[in-house]
C-alpha cells in the first residue's frame, strides 16, 4: 500500500502523478486502507475526504465511505474500491498531472498512518497528429 510519510494522519499530504504526455483521465478507482488483513485495515487510518487536482486546478472534493473490510481482488475491485469521476467542468481535456490531497481520514484503532492499497487511473492516451 501507499502510506503517507508524516508522523500524524497525513492531512495535507499529496500523491502526484505526472504523465510523459497528455492523457485523458476520466475516473479514478481508489482501494482505500491497508487491505493485507482485517487487522491492518482497521488498525490504520483510511481516506475519508480528498481533494483532486488536474494540472494544478482543483477539480473538487470527494468523501469516501468507511467500508467494512474485504480483500481487494480483480473479481471485486469495483465493490471494494471507490470509483471517482473527474469533474464535468474539466470535460475531456488532456492532462499532464493529477494530484490527490488528504483532507480528512477515518481513524485507525492503533496507528496514525493513512494507507491506500491501490489507485487505478482510468485513462486513454491522446493520439498525436
Amino acid at each position: 500500500p501507499w502510506v503517507e510519510g508524516k508522523k500524524d494522519t497525513g492531512i495535507g499530504e499529496k500523491i502526484t502523478y505526472s504523465f510523459k504526455g497528455p492523457c485523458l483521465v476520466t475516473h479514478i478507482l481508489i482501494v482505500n486502507g491497508f487491505r493485507k488483513s482485517e487487522k491492518t485495515y482497521t488498525e490504520n487510518c483510511r481516506l475519508k475526504k480528498i481533494a483532486l487536482y488536474v494540472d494544478g486546478e482543483l477539480q473538487g472534493t470527494y468523501e469516501l465511505p468507511d467500508k467494512p473490510f474485504s480483500l481487494a481482488m480483480n473479481s471485486n475491485i469495483l465493490e471494494t474500491g471507490d470509483l471517482l469521476p473527474l469533474s464535468e467542468k474539466r470535460g475531456l481535456y488532456p492532462s499532464q498531472s493529477l494530484e490527490i490531497e488528504i483532507l480528512e481520514v477515518w481513524p485507525g484503532s492503533k496507528y496514525l498512518d493513512t494507507c491506500v492499497s491501490e489507485i487505478i487511473l482510468l485513462k486513454a492516451p491522446i493520439p498525436s497528429h
